[in-house]
């Protein structure tokens, strides 16, 4: 079997599922870069040399060579990227999928709506005819399709996949029942991910007496306001602010961690940090507006949802955990098993793989969970109850 990918550039959150591609299908598996960046640069936060990477082609080099790879591929996934690459081998009729977060995250008015309404014709619409369907790397991608009465039947949950690291899971929990608690929010301090709805709480559960360590890391605009509102509630001495740190250093941090704060809203269009948080037993609360948490998040099993910026619901769940060990050790130790079990690189290719089967030669079937299960078209206002009631 041969596939290929093709995206803006390769990403640390791409790389484990191309690799774990790489080792099933060796020469049949292709990235392909679309973006110039120098044969090595930065993206997400940690360096990104090609010359590593034997499965990448450069696109804006071997453009040719690379239509053709794709023209003959069993199948390609079309990321962020000009459709450009793929009308060729639709119109021949060959399996294609789109891989996004959303098609809007923004609200829509009536400006809004025609503007997407013929953006999504234009990049969906005109295709739904073809072997097309969509890899929805948020749990709101397949409900926005839906709106635009694009894909049907044709939505996959898909994400993205950072690196897995495995531990004795013994091992790792133990680190999490000191005291007092660590808390960890970890993320770029902007307004969208909404930093200052975890300090508001962790002032209201100070205030309460309430035992615990608060560790904020990142930069960004919301910096300033962050550390003037924890200085102005005299909360120094059990909130620590680290600034930027690495990938390598923020997962130490989680394997510390015994909750974690995930506060984005609806323009998180996946949040890789809470596969991280996750991946390293950390109990996590997660907004549900955020892409990942729909797809990732079992409430009250491997986690807890809140809707997006509600600091009630984020201050019951933060004391409940903090009052029960035991159930924030369960839920630290089900997270964890959620991502080794399921949702890491190497099963995403394994289940790729599976379905492209299905759907060229019918063989095999559709997984009822995780990474190539259907994607249900949920509206963004439902989701809440949606995940509530683990209908997805």
């Amino acid at each position: 079997m041969k596939v290929v990918f093709v995206s803006n550039a390769l990403t640390p959150h791409q790389i484990p599922f191309c690799q774990a591609m790489y080792a099933l299908l060796g020469e049949g598996f292709t990235f392909v870069q679309e973006e110039d960046r120098g044969d090595t640069f930065v993206s997400k936060g940690a360096r990104v040399s090609l010359s590593d990477y034997p499965f990448v082609k450069k696109g804006y080099e071997e453009r040719e060579v690379c239509l053709s790879l794709i023209g003959e591929a069993d199948a390609a996934i079309i990321g962020f990227a000009s459709d450009d690459w793929m009308i060729k081998r639709l119109k021949n009729g060959k399996l294609t999928f789109r891989y996004l977060e959303r098609l809007y995250r923004d609200g829509l008015g009536w400006r809004r709506y025609l503007r997407a309404r013929i953006g999504t014709y234009l990049h969906h619409g005109r295709f739904q005819s073809y072997p097309l369907y969509m890899l929805c790397a948020s749990g709101y991608n397949a409900g926005d399709c839906a709106r635009f009465r694009h894909y049907k039947e044709k939505t996959f949950k898909w994400g993205y996949f950072p690196l897995m690291r495995t531990y004795d899971p013994s091992t790792l929990m133990a680190q999490k029942t000191t005291e007092p608690v660590d808390i960890l929010w970890a993320g770029r301090l902007l307004f969208f991910k909404r930093p200052l709805d975890g300090v508001a709480v962790i002032e209201r559960l100070a205030k309460e007496g309430y035992s615990f360590r608060f560790h904020v890391v990142g930069s960004g605009e919301e910096e300033e306001n962050s550390r003037k509102q924890v200085k102005d509630a005299s909360l120094e001495k059990c909130v620590r602010f680290y600034g930027e740190k690495s990938t390598a250093e923020v997962r130490d941090l989680m394997e510390k961690a015994a909750i974690f704060l995930f506060t984005s809203d609806y323009r998180e269009g996946w949040g890789a940090v809470l596969n991280e948080a996750m991946n390293s037993g950390c109990a996590v609360v997660a907004s549900v507006a955020a892409g990942a948490v729909p797809f990732l998040i079992q409430d009250g099993v491997n986690g807890f949802v809140y809707p997006s910026g509600d600091r009630d619901a984020l201050y019951h769940h933060i004391k409940t955990l903090l009052e029960n060990p035991k159930q924030r050790y369960d839920m630290g130790l089900a997270a964890y098993n959620t991502i080794t079990s399921e949702w890491n690189g190497e099963n995403a290719a394994k289940r790729l793989l599976e379905l492209v089967r299905y759907l060229t030669v019918g063989e095999g079937d559709i997984p009822p969970s995780g990474p190539c299960s259907r994607a249900k078209p949920i509206s963004q206002d439902q989701m809440y109850l949606a995940v509530k009631r683990n209908e997805l």
